[in-house]
């Protein structure tokens, strides 16, 4: 009777090990599953976002084109007028 119990409480603990090992690697497949997904909408959401501040790109370039030409025409050098960086693109 022993010997049932020990082999039973074996089996149970290498179960458990196994659905601890099974259970482990869902989750890891999970949060990598999250993880690409984010990136991707992450990805096109930096894309649309892009592509809607390119009209004010715009008018800041025409902005800053038109500072410059007053501050030539004022005999400033055009850099000095500048605050702050050049916007990104």
């Amino acid at each position: 009777m022993r010997v049932l119990k020990k082999i039973l409480l074996w089996l149970l603990l290498v179960a458990v090990l196994a659905a601890l090992i099974v259970g482990g690697a869902a989750a890891v497949g999970t949060v990598g599953a999250v993880a690409a997904r984010y990136r991707f909408y992450q990805t096109i959401v930096a894309q649309e976002v892009k592509k809607a501040l390119m009209p004010v790109h715009a008018q800041l370039d025409d902005l800053q084109a038109t500072v410059d030409a007053m501050a030539e025409a004022d005999g400033i050098e055009p850099e000095k007028t500048r605050k702050g960086k050049k916007h990104r693109r």
